[in-house]
């Protein structure tokens, strides 16, 4: 979950040097998956890279491959060409980077950093991004003591699926997480174990709007599961998704893939940052919100991140359990 996939936009010389710099640096989790021109007629990099096509591909290049990172090394009229792309990468959340050699005559407000040993400018972004490892030291902190503590609830709620309805104690669902990376996501199961395959029959009942399906009275779940769910213990085994790092304490709701094949791309910027288990969108009363809103919390939560908003959250999420909404 640490590797790092960086696409280069760009020809010639300096694509190539920053190509040949990371490739040193794969142990690091640092890689290029291949490069775009700036046009159809122009040669590769002098580092041996795929070619993914031209800037005209870029959007969707953003969207079938998985993306931590652009760096751009235009020169002359190639910087004019790639405003278009830029502005996608601050869309979708995706950390844009300049070769430094490429920015004579640049006046936008930038942070130099160094990936590789390489020096690369990108435009100041919100101080969300900088969190880090705190963040991550909170989440293994929190998810640890939760596990440990609720471990004998967990063990009950286990028990009483097994003996309630037949299936696997534990669901297990692909979801998206940080730019575009999949991961099983674990829940205990609140619903028939055929329950996936009714889905489609119950489409019409959806009580959301956008590519998400809620619905409050669902007729798949089991006795047992209404409980789980309306104080929300279904998703405590998500705790062992923090560990593993696929998820945080606090972040947007992991979606499912084929809800991310209908996002709009300015929706697709909620997946810039790691999924949480808590959101404001969780405490805000999660079945009165519809999707758009839904989103606008997320990029909410997304653009104003400070510790502050971190703490409120987690601090009114058990309230919100608690009621159940």
């Amino acid at each position: 979950m640490n590797d790092r996939n960086f696409l280069i936009v760009g020809n010639g010389h300096a694509a190539g040097a920053v190509a040949q710099a990371m490739s040193g640096h794969r142990l690091a989790g640092l890689r290029v998956i291949g490069h775009l021109a700036y046009g159809q007629e122009e040669s590769a990099p002098a580092a041996s890279l795929p070619l993914l096509g031209s800037l005209a591909d870029f959007p969707d290049v953003m969207q079938s491959r998985i993306v931590d990172g652009v760096i751009f090394t235009p020169s002359g009229r190639g910087f004019g060409q790639a405003q278009p792309a830029l502005q996608h990468c601050s869309d979708l959340g995706v950390p844009a980077y300049f070769y430094v050699h490429s920015l004579a005559g640049m006046d936008a407000p930038l942070r130099m950093e160094q990936v590789a040993g390489v020096p690369l400018l990108t435009p100041v972004r919100p101080q969300h991004q900088a969190r880090g490892l705190m963040k991550r030291v909170l989440d293994v902190l929190l998810a640890t003591g939760l596990l440990l503590l609720f471990l004998p609830l967990l063990a009950a709620a286990a028990l009483l699926i097994k003996l309630s309805s037949p299936g696997p104690v534990i669901f297990r669902q692909p979801r998206v997480g940080q730019n575009g990376r999949q991961f099983l996501l674990y829940k205990l199961r609140t619903m028939v174990n055929s329950a996936e395959h009714a889905r489609a029959q119950l489409a019409g009942h959806n009580e959301m709007d956008g590519p998400v399906f809620k619905m409050r009275a669902d007729p798949r779940c089991t006795p047992v599961g209404k409980i789980l769910r309306r104080l929300s213990l279904d998703e405590f085994p998500q705790l062992w998704n923090v560990l593993k790092g696929e998820m945080s304490m606090v972040g947007p709701r992991p979606p499912l893939p084929e809800e991310v094949e209908q996002y709009q791309p300015w929706q697709r910027r909620r997946l810039s940052v790691k999924p949480g288990l808590t959101c404001l969108w969780q405490v805000n009363g999660r079945n009165r919100i519809q999707f758009s809103e839904w989103v606008k919390l997320d990029l909410e939560y997304i653009d104003h991140w400070s510790w502050g908003l971190e703490i409120k959250i987690l601090l009114r999420t058990l309230p919100a359990m608690l009621k159940g909404e």
